[in-house]
């Protein structure tokens, strides 16, 4: 969705060329973003093979960025600069970042980091994996961490999506030029819901659990925090929203009052059915844009620190933040018992989203660097050309 978001708003002020690998099952995705681009293309090739380890041995690029990497891409990318007129270039996640080498000197490069991505393996290290395999993930790490400071210091300017991000990336790269640019949400789309139509004592959570980070976090949530939350709401109930959830929990999870919804055609009916919304993260970088949805429908959001990093929501206010299984549910319990507080909450974080995370004002934002990187100048009905 970020990523349809990001392209809707560059295709409404540039004419915008989309480069982009492509299998099979993104083809829906292609259709859906046709209308928002002058031209779309796809290559197909294969990454993640043997030649991805010879990449990761002989270049600076560690093995989670070489595995991604495609030769074909990298041609296709040159040629489309070398017969078009582009005006600028536009790279997406740090996966992208190699291919900037492709490109002529004389054109302005813009890279949009969505996560520090050594952050997330850190805390994967620290999380995710047991004492056997931490060193190996600690340098990883470290690798990935030199590889995003020389990518970020090859651009004309780099966007990070939260201010803790943005430090992060400016100690990794002091040369760079890094600005914070949020993701966000349609907030035509995600409008506020009342909150009578929820039901009473029901939690909800999102995500796509094949993800391992979001996978720790549905672990987190429903291992050590639920079965606390049922300790002191008996009646309490968990929906589980989003794609690949674990087989033992949509076999079992009923009789331990977790019902899995599995993915669906619209997450809004889901999330505002909830009383409350957890975001259970605890490996993570970037902004938890299921977050952002949840606070734009009105409904309260119980978080870890992690999870609502990088959102300038204050707890208590916007939202309430837990770190530990015990105080999680003691304050998910907290809110489940008091409908008003819940619902003046809601109605605080929704009026946040509408004046700092709208996706039509932050595309204003990119526009204006985009007319400061490429001189191109005012907000023409076509101009120049874009190419990410």
């Amino acid at each position: 969705m970020a990523l349809y978001q990001l392209v809707r708003q560059i295709g409404r002020r540039n004419r915008l060329t989309l480069l982009s690998l492509c299998d099979q099952d993104a083809a829906e995705g292609v259709e859906a973003l046709k209308p928002h681009c002058e031209s779309i293309v796809t290559v197909r090739d294969q990454t993640g093979s043997l030649f991805s380890w010879l990449d990761a041995a002989t270049s600076e690029r560690p093995f989670s960025m070489a595995r991604l990497h495609s030769r074909a891409l990298a041609k296709k990318a040159a040629d489309i600069c070398g017969q078009r007129d582009i005006d600028l270039v536009h790279f997406d996640h740090l996966h992208t970042a190699a291919y900037v080498r492709a490109i002529p000197p004389q054109l302005p490069t813009l890279l949009r980091e969505h996560n520090v991505e050594s952050r997330i393996l850190e805390r994967f290290a620290e999380t995710g994996v047991g004492p056997l395999l931490r060193p190996l993930m600690r340098r990883q790490a470290r690798a990935l961490a030199r590889y995003e400071g020389i990518s970020c210091a090859r651009f004309d300017r780099c966007l990070a999506v939260t201010d803790v991000d943005a430090h992060r990336l400016r100690t990794l790269a002091p040369s760079a030029r890094i600005d914070v640019l949020p993701d966000g949400v349609d907030t035509n789309f995600f409008r506020p819901e009342p909150f009578s139509a929820a039901e009473p004592d029901r939690l909800v959570t999102t995500g796509d659990y094949s993800w391992r980070p979001t996978r720790d976090g549905l672990d987190f949530l429903t291992e050590e925090i639920f079965p606390r939350v049922r300790d002191l709401v008996p009646g309490a109930r968990l929906s589980v929203v989003g794609r690949a959830a674990p087989d033992a929990l949509v076999r079992h999870g009923a009789a331990r009052g977790i019902d899995v919804r599995g993915l669906v055609p619209d997450v809004r009916p889901e999330i505002a059915r909830g009383a409350l919304f957890v975001s259970p993260t605890r490996i993570g970088s970037g902004i938890r844009i299921k977050i952002l949805e949840a606070m734009a429908l009105a409904r309260p959001v119980v978080s870890t620190t992690i999870g609502a990093e990088g959102i300038g929501a204050k707890d208590g206010e916007h939202l309430r933040l837990a770190d530990e299984p015990q105080a999680m549910a003691e304050t998910i319990a907290q809110l489940l018992g008091d409908a008003g507080n819940s619902e003046r909450m809601g109605r605080a974080a929704s009026l946040l989203v509408e004046r700092k995370y709208g996706w039509d004002s932050l595309g204003d934002e990119l526009h204006t660097i985009y007319q400061e990187l490429s001189g191109v100048g005012g907000m023409p009905q076509q101009p120049s050309g874009t190419g990410a």
